[in-house]
């Protein structure tokens, strides 16, 4: 008998140890798994701010170009501005003001 309970014993320790193997190995591929999973969405984030720093590059660029090739103040031939100094066109104040 006791040679019989020796042999149930040693069943259920290697069963254990089975059970732990196979669940240890599941992990490994799970943590093998969330390694690739992290390294891809940190290549993707990478890119995706890469490319979100280029487009507003390019966009700052845009603005810039159009806002300096817009003539706020024009100039007559002799450098003088022609902002507020009567000669704008047709602009009425009102009754009794001036320019």
């Amino acid at each position: 008998m006791s040679s019989n309970n020796e042999n149930i014993t040693e069943q259920e320790t290697n069963s254990q140890n089975q059970q732990e193997n196979f669940a240890t190995e599941i992990f490994r591929v799970f943590q093998r798994q969330a390694r690739t999973t992290i390294t891809g969405l940190l290549l993707i984030i990478a890119v995706l701010v890469a490319v979100n720093a280029v487009a507003f590059v390019w966009n700052d660029h845009k603005w810039r170009e159009l806002f300096s090739s817009y003539d706020f103040i024009s100039q007559d031939g002799e450098g003088l501005n022609s902002v507020n100094n009567g000669i704008q066109g047709d602009l009425n104040f009102g009754e009794g003001q001036e320019n």
